[in-house]
């Protein structure tokens, strides 16, 4: 409001660039931690539910079948596949806050 600049326009051109990157790598730094907390909370039921799709409802399905002792496809495939999703989000998190960082500039 000073200077006859509207609320929109103070939070569009100076408040929002700088918090901006700060908010983008606390997103992408967060977000692998939130997969894995998923997951885990699927695996022991007090996640997602059994009708719905879930690394950790398909783990618990191929641990509590026996399936894995058969064929154990059906449990490496979604382990390794929960590792390569947290590890290139956080392969991403860490280019992001390098990029980002002003400190580095």
């Amino acid at each position: 409001m000073t200077l006859g600049s509207s609320r929109a326009h103070i939070i569009f051109a100076d408040i929002l660039p700088c918090i901006a990157p700060t908010v983008i790598v606390y997103w992408a730094v967060q977000l692998p931690q939130n997969i894995i907390a998923e997951s885990t909370l699927s695996f022991i039921g007090v996640g997602i539910q059994a009708p719905e799709p879930s690394l950790g409802n398909i783990v618990f399905d191929a641990q509590s079948s026996g399936l894995y002792q058969v064929q154990p496809l059906y449990l490496i495939t979604p382990i390794v596949l929960l590792i390569v999703i947290v590890v290139g989000f956080n392969t991403v998190s860490s280019g992001l806050r390098n990029a980002l960082d002003p400190h580095r500039r």
